[in-house]
Formats: C-alpha cells, structure tokens, sequence
C-alpha cells in the first residue's frame, strides 16, 4: 500500500536525520513499553511492509521526533499549530483561563473592556505604521 510506503520512507528519513540506528530507534519506543519494538519492526516500517502502532509513534514523539512530519508529510514547523497564533500560554494567561469563572462577572466584564481596548489600540499602531 503506498501510504505505508510514504511513512515508512519518512520513518527512515527521520530516523537517519538523527543519525540513529535501525535497533536503536526501535530501543527507544522499546524502553518506552512498546510491545515488538525491535530492528526487524523497524525495518518492516521503513520498508512499508507494517505500519507502526501510536505507540509505537508516541514513543518517538516523545523525544522530539517529529511523528506529524512522518504521519502526514507535514512538518511539525509548517502546521497551522505550530505558528505564533497558536504559542502556548503564559503562566499568567493561563492562571486567567483557569480561574476566569470564579471572578465575579464585574471583574470579568473590566478584564474583557480592558483586552478590547488594548487590541483597539494596537490596531491604531498598527495602521499608524503602516501608513508611515
């Protein structure tokens, strides 16, 4: 089957990106858990004769190899994700979102004037730039 084939090209191209060895790829997932992760899984994976589980995925991702790229043919630093819009949150800004329900609806009300104005503010600096 040809997807099998295409992950299992990016499986290897990830795999000698790293510089790592078949076996020691597959030690990774192994130490992991991952149930049948040998060199010869490994070897079947690259050469698209068997798929890899999540797992077995998992366990790559997990040490920051990129799984998306090998999945999809996406890299994980072109996805819609991974871009500004989408950064993690702050520890402030989550301690916000965390406890944004038990504020009482007047301090909500205060902090959403508050973030409206300051995006209307931006906008003006931005346009104001812009136009210099």
């Amino acid at each position: 089957m040809e997807i099998l084939i295409s992950i299992g090209r990016r499986l290897r191209e990830v795999r000698e990106m790293a510089k790592k060895s078949q076996p020691e790829f597959a030690a990774i997932a192994a130490e992991a858990g991952v149930p049948g992760a040998t060199r010869q899984s490994q070897a079947n994976y690259e050469k698209g004769k068997q798929s890899p589980s999540a797992l077995y995925l998992a366990a790559l991702a997990a040490k920051g190899y990129d799984m998306q790229y090998v999945i999809t043919g996406i890299k994980g630093d072109e996805s819609a994700l991974s871009s500004s819009k989408y950064r993690a949150l702050t520890q402030q800004q989550e301690a916000l979102l965390n406890n944004w329900d038990q504020c009482p609806k007047e301090l909500q009300d205060a902090i959403s004037q508050l973030a409206l104005a300051a995006r209307k503010d931006r906008n003006v600096v931005n346009k104001t730039q812009k136009s210099a």
